[in-house]
């Protein structure tokens, strides 16, 4: 266009030709309605990555329980996808903190964006509501090995997951700090490896049905079939930890 401009005003030599670049209005077409106007924030569609300032991501706002997710830039952190977290803050860009399970969740917009045969589901408060419009992918670990697929001071728990319809899934969670044999009251009071036995209140660990446990035990009767395998749990030491 700029060229075409140039050889009409070379024709057009006895008369006076005024050539006006307008680069403001060049840089900003597309970025508001009209071409004009400011460009969007960074997070306004949604969460993207690499979308913020050094040291910042793209995070939720917060919204309060039947509202919508909102996102903006907030702080960065280093902590990678399914190790344990307290806040958003710690976690990589690309992962949100699920208060539910206390550990960095990959954002996803469809089970395509999590590993093999995991989900992608809604993201959820601490009370365990959904988040409307935040999806985080689910680990599908195995209870047996997770350190396998879940980060630091975090284990391996099954839970019952809507994909869509109600399906046992493997999913990391923050680990107690209770060792085989100790009273526990649910799951992720227990150390990694290991579940909280619901008939007497003790930390178990999880070992697969044909297997053997520490010592050379046999592994106890069945306790869930999930992903092809069928784990049961191994008889608890002495506690002497706690």
């Amino acid at each position: 266009m700029l060229i075409a401009l140039l050889a009409a005003c070379a024709v057009a030599a006895a008369a006076s030709c005024t050539l006006v670049t307008d680069f403001d209005r060049l840089r900003s077409e597309g970025t508001g309605e009209g071409g004009g106007g400011a460009p969007p924030a960074p997070c306004a569609e949604g969460l993207v990555r690499a979308a913020c300032a050094e040291g910042a991501k793209c995070t939720l706002t917060s919204p309060a329980e039947g509202t919508s997710a909102g996102f903006e830039c907030g702080p960065r952190g280093t902590i990678e996808a399914w190790s344990a977290c307290e806040a958003d803050a710690e976690c990589a860009d690309g992962t949100w903190c699920d208060a539910a399970t206390g550990v960095c969740k990959p954002w996803c917009s469809s089970r395509d964006d999590c590993p093999s045969d995991a989900a992608c589901v809604s993201a959820r408060r601490g009370d365990g509501t959904a988040i409307a419009g935040l999806t985080v992918c689910t680990a599908h670990c195995l209870p047996t090995a997770p350190q396998a697929r879940c980060g630091a001071d975090a284990t391996c728990v099954l839970v019952t997951i809507d994909d869509p319809e109600p399906r046992l899934e493997g999913d990391c969670a923050a680990a107690g700090d209770k060792s085989a044999g100790c009273l526990c009251q649910e799951d992720v009071d227990c150390k990694a490896g290991l579940r909280c036995d619901v008939d007497d209140g003790r930390c178990r660990a999880w070992c697969t049905i044909g297997g053997t446990c520490a010592g050379g035990a046999a592994c106890d009767a069945a306790v869930e079939t999930y992903a092809g395998n069928s784990y049961g749990q191994c008889d608890p030491p002495t506690c002497f930890n706690n």
